[in-house]
């Protein structure tokens, strides 16, 4: 009789164990101590500017604050880009000149960076240097900038300061010109870049919450599942969230004074 018992005993004692168990494990997730990886972040945007979202900060928007949530994509270049290019075609003021061509470009900043470029024969030797000053497209297609130049055509001074660089990134192919009024212009076309580092451009996409602003009365939990079962994306990147399901809902929540 007395093993009995304690069997019995031992058994209630684990099973309020696991049950307890179940339930940090979603308060923790809830909370956004555990929440698992996911392709897709959630940023929220509020007066005082755009912040990562949490599990917390979630379950402060749906009880309390009118929100809308969009989808967006961003595109984010290489804080770096470096590249060389050899071949082409070399125009000085309207002449052709034959030769070997080739051009250095290093950005560091997206809008900051130098480079230098060359080219013609023994008999004519054109020389350019420049630093760039914008980067007017940075894209999966195109990368373009502008900059201001010194160059030379067999050591006189050419009276252009404007240059334009772009690079099409599906055919591996730079071009070059002068921009501007003036005398003097120099244009180089389809040099093959052979050598890239950086360079390249990263496609994010995420969920923007915009908070427009605090409700008189909170929403009932009734409510706030019906907001989750329309917006599947939240729990998608918070599984914790499930929590708002159950019948111990309320714990999961950690804002100060709330009453269920």
């Amino acid at each position: 009789m007395g093993k009995v018992k304690l069997f019995f005993k031992w058994t209630f004692v684990f099973g309020v164990l696991s049950i307890w168990t179940f339930l940090v494990l979603q308060s923790l997730a809830a909370r956004g101590l555990i929440d698992k990886d996911f392709n897709i972040p959630i940023y929220i945007k509020t007066d005082s500017g755009t912040e990562f979202a949490n599990s917390a900060s979630i379950i402060e928007m749906l009880f309390f604050h009118e929100f809308e949530i969009e989808k967006q994509i961003e595109i984010i270049p290489d804080s770096k880009c470096s590249l060389r290019g050899t071949g082409g075609v070399l125009e000085v003021n309207g002449i052709i000149l034959e030769g070997e061509n080739d051009v250095n470009l290093n950005i560091n900043k997206l809008d900051k960076g130098k480079g230098s470029v060359s080219g013609g024969n023994n008999k004519n030797r054109f020389s350019s240097k420049f630093d760039v000053s914008d980067v007017t497209q940075n894209d999966n297609e195109v990368l373009m900038f502008e900059g201001e130049a010194s160059s030379k055509l067999n050591r006189e001074k050419l009276n252009f300061s404007s240059i334009v660089g772009i690079l099409d990134r599906n055919s591996s192919l730079l071009i070059l010109y002068s921009e501007g009024n003036s005398s003097d212009e120099f244009r180089i076309n389809d040099m093959n870049v052979n050598y890239v580092s950086g360079c390249s451009v990263e496609q994010k996409e995420f969920y923007l919450i915009t908070d427009n602003g605090k409700l008189e009365k909170r929403r009932s939990i009734g409510d706030v599942r019906e907001l989750l079962k329309e917006r599947p994306e939240l729990i998608d990147a918070y599984e914790g969230l499930k929590g708002l399901f159950n019948d111990y809902w309320w714990l999961i929540v950690t804002t100060p004074n709330f009453v269920s």
